[in-house]
């Protein structure tokens, strides 16, 4: 519990998230999957709730631009590995 609180801050950093809504929801998430602490897994539950469905009609592009969220990687094509 300790190192949890330790590196929160640096969490934020790595992920380069701000310490809005958005951000700690996100930290919430990560930190979550990392540690299996329930209150991570409730955090980014129910911050993710409360961020509530707002931008569910925006444009994706224009949604990433404005949560600094870069696009996925291109998928590659697995059956080009053989050759």
């Amino acid at each position: 519990m300790l190192r949890y609180r330790e590196i929160h801050d640096l969490v934020h950093t790595l992920l380069e998230q701000p310490t809005d809504l958005l951000g700690e929801v996100v930290v919430k998430w990560v930190e979550g999957l990392q540690t299996q602490l329930p209150m991570c897994l409730t955090g980014g539950f129910f911050g993710a709730l409360r961020l509530g469905s707002r931008h569910w009609e925006d444009n994706i592009l224009d949604l990433r631009e404005k949560l600094r969220i870069p696009p996925p990687p291109r998928p590659y094509d697995s059956r080009n590995l053989l050759s």
